[in-house]
């Protein structure tokens, strides 16, 4: 079963936010880091 996941503007920047951060210390683990939330999203 599928879900519709509406991602709210606050939770978009906070995603935003985390990522930018992580980039200043690594920019590869940052990547990996926003590829994976993506795919728990996606999962749901």
């Amino acid at each position: 079963m599928e879900f519709r996941v509406d991602i709210s503007p606050l939770a978009l920047a906070d995603a935003e936010n985390a990522y930018l951060w992580i980039r200043e210390q690594d920019s590869d683990l940052a990547d990996k880091w926003f590829d994976g939330l993506l795919d728990a999203i996606h999962s749901l």
